[in-house]
């Protein structure tokens, strides 16, 4: 390890740690500390800010192109495909959780910052356990009867299994209490949770927590009133996932004084009716993030909600699993939310009919991530939002497992609102090159930067593709399984690969002959990086492996 990350030994989740770091690392010009200063300035954010829009996207690709390298900075080069690194959390490769071999052995590393570990687990006693900051202790298949917090004295973003009076006793007890920033209260089966359990969690001094989650624990009446009085706690974020809240309520909880607090809600699961609808929506509420999804079951259930909300503050809106098909899907577009950037509305089945209702608003026209993946949308859908206004302002179109074959690509690709569309998934649409083609083909795609694809029917059309139309301004391209020899070395030949940031080679058409023909190429004295796959690389020697990273250097990674 460089001297320079040393202070990450025991302290790799410190914010503390990582912002003198950041600030050496950016010093040197170094990527890897803008992506720790984004990181930790997006914890700070909420969902649909333009700043967290733009930070997001620009981490992701940070972390796209660097990540394999910094991995090698901490921990070395790879000996083999089996050869093991943590995830990353808060742009260090320093999380590791369920499923992963041997996690006390990675935690005697010094380098393990975010653990998740199963409730039974005999490492929640481990002196190791004292440098982590973010913990996650899941309920395990038994019942747990007790929780062992002692080790958490850097812990401050705590998910833990709620066992009642026995959570709430090892909550006291923590060394991270007074610290906590984040607690998140879970369950692996809903839980009624009661009135006298609640105002003895309430009781407990967290003075730094700014987010709180409950996750299947269910409130009711009873404990909606409790949450409403008792809570004292100066929370931005709180999630009420699942917690049977019911029309009642949901009446109740909206009545707390200390709600307008508040900027990011999660009601997501919980039936609220169109009473509950109608009296969110009147609510005196400051909030930037809202997540209603699997809320309605029936169209009329959120109707009141999208005709009388008027929250000038509302940035992100997540419909994600609401039952909003046809006409339903009107008032959504009706809605007066001029700031709102993100509309999440996934697994939504909102149809082709719902879809041209939704492209028909003339009040969402500042969208800039629109998510309609999984909602059975196909071609007279896509066309319609190709053709609508609000497609103006999007920058991020999801429209992944619609199966909408050629016939949605060509709708988008006869649309001239699509200017400012840089992101686009397109995964498990069974597209043909023909469809593929239109779409790329498209001149209104001047600030196209990425497609996310997967499951599509076109083969090795997508590198042709790139070839072909230069105005394309892709940032990275993956070459997958279905990529064959001559497409490979086309593309290794021409010198529209050297605008790539980063080349992801995943495929068998990859061996030491084509290793000679990159090497010819304009790759090596261009300022792409290369990531290689050695699972699917399996015809590269090591000889050429190692030709190609002294050609290359830094710039390229076998993952």
């Amino acid at each position: 390890m460089e001297k320079l990350l040393e202070p990450l030994k025991g302290g790799a989740g410190r914010r503390d740690v990582l912002r003198v770091l950041s600030d050496a690392l950016l010093e040197r010009e170094d990527p890897w500390g803008e992506a720790i200063q984004l990181a930790l300035d997006l914890e700070e954010k909420f969902p649909g800010e333009d700043d967290t829009i733009d930070g997001e996207r620009r981490l992701r690709r940070l972390m796209d192109k660097y990540g394999p390298s910094w991995c090698v900075r901490l921990y070395g080069p790879r000996t083999s495909v089996r050869d093991w690194w943590p995830r990353f959390h808060r742009a260090i490769p320093s999380a590791i959780g369920l499923g992963e071999n041997a996690p006390l052995e990675k935690l005697k590393t010094g380098l393990v910052a975010s653990l998740a570990l199963i409730a039974e687990s005999g490492e929640l006693s481990s002196p190791s356990l004292d440098q982590v900051t973010d913990l996650t202790v899941s309920p395990g298949a038994g019942t747990a009867k007790s929780l062992t917090l002692a080790r958490t004295r850097n812990v401050t973003h705590l998910s833990i299994p709620w066992l009642g009076a026995e959570t709430v006793r090892a909550l006291k007890s923590a060394p991270c209490l007074s610290q906590l920033e984040s607690l998140t209260l879970t369950t692996a089966q809903p839980v009624a949770l009661t009135a006298p359990e609640l105002n003895s969690l309430f009781a407990l001094a967290m003075p730094k927590l700014n987010t709180l989650a409950f996750e299947r624990l269910e409130f009711g009446l009873p404990g909606a009133e409790a949450l409403r009085d008792a809570m004292k706690w100066n929370v931005s974020k709180l999630f009420l996932d699942e917690a049977a809240l019911g029309v009642k309520g949901t009446l109740a909880f909206l009545g707390a004084k200390w709600l307008p607090n508040v900027k990011l809600l999660s009601l997501s699961r919980n039936a609220m009716g169109p009473a509950g609808a109608e009296a969110l929506a009147a609510a005196p509420l400051k909030l930037v993030a809202l997540d209603l999804s699997q809320t309605a079951s029936a169209a009329k259930a959120l109707v009141p909600f999208f005709q009388n909300v008027k929250w000038p503050t509302l940035r992100s809106l997540a419909l994600n699993g609401c039952v909003l098909k046809g006409k339903a899907a009107g008032p959504v577009g009706a809605m007066k939310l001029s700031g709102l950037r993100e509309l999440r509305f996934n697994n939504g089945l909102i149809g082709d009919d719902g879809l041209t209702e939704l492209a028909k608003s003339k009040t969402l026209t500042g969208l800039r991530v629109l998510q309609l993946a999984n909602s059975a949308v196909k071609g007279a859908g896509v066309a319609a939002l190709g053709k609508s206004v609000v497609m103006k302002t999007v920058e991020e179109l999801d429209l992944s497992h619609n199966k909408f074959q050629n016939t949605g690509a060509k709708g988008l690709a006869a649309s001239k609102n699509v200017g400012a569309l840089r992101v686009l998934t397109l995964g498990h649409n069974w597209m043909g090159v023909q469809g593929l083609r239109a779409l790329l083909g498209n001149p209104a795609l001047k600030n196209f930067e990425e497609l996310r694809e997967g499951m599509n029917n076109y083969a090795s059309g997508f590198p042709l593709a790139f070839i072909e139309f230069e105005q394309l301004k892709l940032k990275s391209l993956r070459l997958g399984p279905e990529t064959t020899t001559d497409v490979l070395e086309e593309l290794l030949r021409s010198p529209r690969v050297a605008k790539l940031e980063w080349l992801t080679i995943s495929c068998h058409a990859f061996g030491d002959p084509q290793v000679e023909v990159l090497l010819a190429g304009p790759l090596v004295k261009a300022t792409t990086f290369l990531h290689v796959s050695r699972n699917w690389s399996n015809q590269l020697t090591d000889g050429a492996a190692q030709k190609l990273k002294t050609a290359l250097g830094a710039r390229v990674e076998f993952i």
